[in-house]
C-alpha cells in the first residue's frame, strides 16, 4: 500500500476470522505522531505475528527504516506507520505473548533491540541487549506459554546464540547453541505442548531441532538437494509444523512436519524466482499466513483448510 491511506479494504480468503472490534497496534511512530508512509523504497526483510484476530506485518526497507501494518479480521488495513525514524535495521522478528502483548526484536546496527507493545496499544522504547558475542546479522523469536521469550541470533561469523527474556524481567544468556554452525538464518516457533522448534540455515542446508522441557535435542539435517537462503516456521493448532524456505534461485518451498511424526517436502509453493525473504504466522482460526518479499514488495498467501491460496495479495 502506498500514499496516505490509513484504512484500505483488502481481500482475504474465504473462511477468515469474523470481524471484531479491535484496536490496531503501533499507530504511533518514534516521534509520537501517527505517520503514514510514502515512497518507502524496496522491502529487504519482513516479520509477522497475530495478536487476537489482527495480523501485524513489519517491513524493513533498503533505508533501514521499519514500517508496520495491521491487517484486521474485517479485511481493512491500518498503516503503514514508521516505527523508528533512526534507521539502521537489517533484520527483524515478531512474536505474541500469551497476555496479548506483541514483541519485536530488531538487528539494528548489528545490535539486538527489543521492544514490546502492551495492552494492544503502543510500542514502548527499545532495549539494546548486551552482546559479548559480537554483532548479529539475523534474529528469530518466540514466546513460551509461561511468558518467557526466546531470542536466537546469528552472529556475523555464523554462530547461533540464544537468550531467554524471562517473564520476571531477568535475562539468561547469550548461550552458544552449536559451535560448528556457519549459519545465515534462523527461525523459531512454539508448539501447543510447549516444545520449541528451531530451524537454522547452516551452510545453505536446513537443520531442525526441538527443545523439550527446556532442553534442546540434536539437530536433524533436512535433505532435498536445495541450497536455502531464507527460512520461516510456524506451528498449527493441531501440532503440525510448517517450514517455508526460499532457495538460492528465489523459489519458495514448504516442508510439513506432522505431529504424528512424519514429514512431507520440500515441495514447491512458487516456482517464480526472485523472492528473498519469507515470514509465517498462524491465525486465531488455524489458518496460516505467509508473507514473501518478492521484487522489493511483500506478497501474502493464506493457507485455509490445508490448502494455500493460489493468488497472492500485495501488502507493501
Amino acid at each position: 500500500m502506498r500514499g496516505n491511506e490509513e484504512m484500505t479494504s483488502m481481500k482475504r480468503v474465504a473462511g477468515g476470522v469474523a470481524a471484531t472490534a479491535g484496536v490496531a497496534l503501533a499507530l504511533i511512530g518514534a516521534s509520537g505522531v501517527a505517520q503514514a508512509a510514502d515512497g518507502l523504497g524496496p522491502v529487504t526483510a519482513t516479520a509477522t505475528t497475530v495478536v487476537g484476530t489482527d495480523q501485524l506485518i513489519d517491513t524493513v526497507h533498503s533505508s533501514g527504516l521499519v514500517y508496520e501494518r495491521t491487517l484486521h479480521a474485517d479485511g481493512t488495513v491500518s498503516g503503514p506507520y514508521l516505527m523508528d525514524e533512526n534507521g539502521g535495521v537489517t533484520a527483524i522478528a515478531l512474536a505474541t505473548k500469551p497476555n496479548g502483548d506483541a514483541v519485536r526484536v530488531e538487528v539494528k546496527n548489528g545490535q539486538l533491540d527489543v521492544q514490546q507493545a502492551h495492552n494492544g496499544n503502543l510500542w514502548g522504547p527499545g532495549t539494546v541487549l548486551s552482546a559479548p558475542e559480537g554483532n548479529s546479522k539475523a534474529v528469530a523469536t518466540t514466546v513460551l506459554s509461561n511468558g518467557d521469550q526466546l531470542i536466537d541470533s546469528v552472529t556475523t561469523n555464523g554462530l547461533v546464540y540464544e537468550r531467554t527474556l524471562h517473564a520476571d524481567g531477568t535475562v539468561s544468556g547469550p548461550n552458544l547453541m552449536d559451535e560448528s554452525f556457519t549459519a545465515s538464518a534462523v527461525a523459531l516457533a512454539t508448539k501447543p505442548n510447549g516444545d520449541v522448534v528451531r530451524v537454522t540455515i547452516d551452510n545453505g542446508q536446513l537443520d531442525e531441532q526441538t527443545a523439550h522441557n527446556g532442553l534442546w535435542g540434536p539437530g536433524t539435517v533436512v535433505s532435498g538437494g536445495l541450497t536455502y537462503a531464507s527460512v520461516a516456521t510456524t506451528v498449527l493448532p493441531n501440532g503440525d509444523q510448517l517450514v517455508d524456505v526460499i532457495d538460492s534461485t528465489g523459489r519458495t518451498y514448504e516442508i510439513t512436519n506432522y505431529a504424528a511424526g512424519f514429514s512431507n517436502g520440500p515441495y514447491i509453493l512458487d516456482e517464480n524466482t526472485g523472492s528473498t525473504a519469507v515470514a509465517l504466522a498462524t491465525e486465531a482460526n488455524g489458518d496460516a499466513v505467509q508473507d514473501v518479499v518478492h521484487a522489493g514488495a511483500v506478497q501474502q498467501r493464506v493457507k485455509h483448510n490445508g490448502g494455500w491460496s493460489r493468488d497472492t495479495t500485495q501488502i507493501g
